[in-house]
């Protein structure tokens, strides 16, 4: 499925160009069509209405508040309940009340930042593998239904993904084993970027401290950890200051205690209560006082788990983390966060073939995802070079961390699809080893008679 290590880094071949050229207005055709033949049932609700809000009232007000959107100047309350990356992207596009038009716009911006995804993952694809490599991650994500309906919602899982990949593109050439200079200090402040839509990768930079340290002679070590901690804080650090001097703490944990409460239902379930799958915590009486604070989320869960230690130990182990990486979202099903009237999914000829081609292949491609990210720890590969092995333990290294987070948390599907282009470089990295390793057994020569 791959070329050698050395190959692949030459410059991009005209037939090349025309491919990618092609491969993108694919993913563009598929994006722009679900955006404009998707009708979202109520758009504007849950997570996406208080990001509206975000939005709203800090282009109306100044003020970076999920208060209901059209409150007076003084009936407004500053909150850090979210991340304001994605609120400064709906910035310049809110109207109020929301229109047609503007959801439409915003979809075809987010269904740009997908086009762009796809054109990241088969660069990254291609630098840590090989050619083929990138022609099969880049494909998989151009027909990924999860990755071209994420256009059409008002979330953030566009935004976050494109940063996300970006910091892997800039930190990897795939010639030394991290980038220098400028281009790291861009690859930290992409992933700056991807904290402020979301704070799922907040701990990713301290797993990075002891994997620099043991990579590079300390002076040097040093020196990098450094950059990076530049990059990052260039993008967050106006946030930590805006919320230390406007709500007296550098973060709100809200959101991570509500993150780990809605994970400790076993199934999606409370008590086994059809109607309250997906969101058990809503049929909860004791919901008020489980989600006080981490402590009480965390002595709710040893009382629970105690009466019923096998189904939570297997929820936890096994239930999670399939789960996290499932087909189907919990509440709707298919690729759909929210429920929709109407789709290209539900008819369209190249929807429905696309479709059935990345539902056969998903789960063998998680199964291979996590394969891959083990193969990549191989001592020596003869497949890649050692500066493309460091850059595929990072990528292995942060999908188990996002692994780990949601096993903590709410493991919903959704938010494993910002990963998909690492899962899929993985899993395709993990076929290229079997296949160089099968090359390697026909050509040993047949042993003497």
């Amino acid at each position: 499925m791959s070329v050698g290590a050395g190959p692949q880094l030459a410059g991009i071949s005209r037939r090349e160009a025309i491919g990618l050229v092609l491969l993108l207005l694919f993913a563009a055709w598929l994006r722009i069509g679900a955006v404009l033949g998707t009708e979202v049932n109520e758009p504007i609700r849950g997570d996406a209405l208080d990001y509206y809000q975000y939005a709203h009232n800090l282009r109306e007000h100044g003020v970076y508040s999920r208060s209901a959107a059209g409150a007076v100047d003084g009936g407004l309350a500053p909150d850090a309940f979210r991340r304001p990356g994605y609120a400064l992207f709906l910035l310049p596009w809110i109207e109020h009340p929301p229109t047609v038009g503007m959801l439409l716009r915003i979809g075809l911006l987010q269904a740009a930042l997908g086009v762009a995804m796809v054109g990241l993952a088969w660069w990254l694809g291609r630098r840590l593998v090989g050619r083929t490599t990138g022609w099969a991650v880049g494909g998989l994500c151009a027909i990924s239904p999860h990755l071209v309906n994420s256009a059409i919602w008002l979330l953030s899982e566009p935004l976050f993904a494109l940063f996300t990949l970006l910091s892997l593109v800039l930190a990897f050439d795939g010639r030394s084993a991290l980038a220098q200079g400028p281009r790291l200090f861009g690859a930290a402040a992409a992933l700056g970027a991807a904290m402020l839509v979301r704070p799922t990768l907040d701990y990713l930079p301290l797993l990075l401290v002891p994997l620099v340290l043991l990579a590079q002679p300390r002076p040097r070590a040093w020196r990098t950890l450094a950059v990076l901690a530049l990059g990052i804080a260039t993008l967050m650090g106006p946030w930590w200051a805006r919320n230390l001097v406007q709500l007296g703490q550098f973060d709100d944990r809200g959101l991570a205690v509500n993150t780990l409460w809605h994970g400790i239902y076993p199934d999606f379930l409370y008590q086994d209560q059809p109607e309250s799958l997906g969101m058990p915590y809503k049929f909860d009486p004791e919901a008020t006082t489980i989600s006080q604070s981490t402590a009480t989320v965390v002595d709710a869960l040893v009382q629970r788990a105690s009466a019923d230690p096998a189904r939570y130990l297997r929820w936890y182990l096994v239930g999670k983390p399939l789960s996290l990486v499932a087909w189907d979202e919990v509440r709707i099903g298919d690729a759909f966060i929210l429920s929709v009237s109407s789709s290209p999914y539900f008819g369209q000829p190249v929807f429905l073939a696309t479709h059935l081609v990345a539902r056969v292949l998903h789960w063998p491609l998680m199964a291979l995802a996590l394969v891959g990210s083990l193969l990549a720890w191989r001592r020596r590969s003869p497949l890649v070079s050692p500066a493309q092995a460091a850059g595929l333990r990072v990528v292995g290294l942060l999908l188990l961390y996002v692994l780990a987070v949601h096993v903590a948390g709410a493991p919903y599907s959704r938010y494993s699809v910002p990963f998909r282009p690492e899962l899929y470089l993985m899993a395709c990295y993990a076929v290229a080893e079997a296949g160089a390793w099968l090359r390697r057994r026909r050509s040993r020569p047949a042993p003497a008679a």
